[in-house]
């Protein structure tokens, strides 16, 4: 009989190893699941991924940009049955290592073809590869130099980068018969840094001089020898590259030294607040922006105007970058389906479109267009003109 145990007691290890597999293979229908748990149905898809920071220190920058993309899903979404509801919003706060866990979830589970943020160039550079082999197309504010794939790259900026605003200012300048320019910048600054850069070459490009070239410190508050320095050889413009606090001093110790020429100033500025200078002698005081609610583009006045009335107050440049993103997902998504095809690569073609910040056309790691300068009047900026991005 010593055979007859023997198989009970393999039938009876062999049923306690088909129980333990089934049991282990329990809630592995999706992650995060529980061992024991019933494997999940199968969640509904998200046509855009939000990736921002919504807590922490830069909780006000995700939050206008949800706004936005939010007001662009209730005001255009629902003719194409797109509607808040079809987000998945993750909050990566302060901390950047959060970011491959959420971008996992996003493009992996729930598959979305869409994605807004990362806002930090690091967090951009962390999901590239990612997204690159999800196809999915990413959509950031950043304006700072990112370390991204040379082909098939899937992000795109929403607005032009600290050497295009240089490059634009440049064209500006030679439009306003400008011919000789002093640039200021901030020597602890890449983007001041940046900017220099690619107003001098572009420039050059149009037959413009840089006459000289001067740098200070961010935190300086003496800038007396800086504007003997820069107006010795009296240029038309001087090109502040830095911040708004510097710049406003610069200014004012322009005018107390009579150097009257005309100046641009940087998207550092806060062109929202007054500006406490006014050069005076016929000089103007220039400054780039993002996005200007004086700008005359229809869709621009129709996202102010309904912006406002749901929201009771006037939109940034935060939530018009983030409303633009939600136009270019639907535009993009819409077009796929009627395509049959893959959201990214109709990001990737597009051409001549318009959105409250301007024109935008997709061109390798941007989709800006354009680069609205305002100019100084009685305090206020107001808007004066848009210059294409080159």
């Amino acid at each position: 009989m010593t055979w007859r145990k023997a198989l009970r007691t393999i039938g009876v290890c062999v049923l306690v190893m088909l129980l333990t597999g089934m049991v282990g293979c329990r809630g592995r229908g999706r992650p995060g699941g529980e061992e024991g748990d019933e494997a999940a149905p199968p969640a509904p898809k998200a046509l855009i991924g939000v990736l921002l920071p919504l807590s922490g220190e830069s909780k006000s920058q995700g939050e206008a940009l949800v706004a936005g993309l939010k007001h662009a899903l209730r005001h255009k979404g629902a003719a194409l049955g797109i509607a808040e509801a079809s987000l998945e919003i993750k909050d990566y706060g302060d901390s950047l290592a959060d970011i491959p866990a959420h971008a996992r979830y996003l493009l992996e589970w729930q598959d979305v073809p869409v994605l807004l943020g990362p806002i930090a160039p690091r967090g951009v550079e962390m999901i590239e590869e990612l997204a690159r082999q999800r196809k999915t197309a990413v959509l950031t504010t950043t304006s700072v130099p990112m370390k991204l794939s040379v082909v098939e790259s899937t992000v795109w900026r929403l607005t032009f980068d600290d050497e295009q605003e240089g490059r634009a200012l440049a064209d500006f300048a030679v439009a306003k018969r400008f011919r000789g320019a002093a640039v200021v910048v901030d020597s602890k600054s890449p983007s001041s840094e940046m900017r220099a850069k690619g107003f001098g070459e572009r420039f050059a490009e149009l037959g413009g001089t840089v006459l000289s070239q001067v740098s200070y410190v961010s935190g300086e508050t003496d800038f007396r020898r800086l504007i003997r320095m820069a107006a010795e050889r009296k240029p038309d413009v001087l090109y502040l590259t830095g911040g708004g606090a510097e710049s406003t001093a610069i200014v004012q110790e322009m005018k107390r030294q009579g150097v009257f020429g005309s100046v641009f100033g940087s998207t550092d500025w806060d062109t929202d607040a007054r500006f406490p200078v006014e050069v005076g002698a016929g000089a103007g005081v220039y400054a780039p922006c993002r996005f200007h609610r004086g700008r005359s583009s229809m869709v621009t006045i129709e996202f102010v105007k309904t912006f406002k009335e749901a929201t009771g107050h006037d939109p940034g440049a935060l939530e018009a970058l983030g409303y633009d993103a939600g136009l270019v997902a639907l535009e993009a998504v819409s077009r796929a389906k009627e395509r049959g095809s893959v959201v990214a690569d109709e990001i990737a073609g597009l051409k001549l479109f318009t959105g409250a910040t301007g024109r935008l056309a997709a061109r390798r790691w941007s989709l800006a267009g354009e680069v609205v300068v305002l100019r100084l009047r009685e305090g206020s900026f107001v808007f004066e003109t848009s210059v294409e991005v080159k």
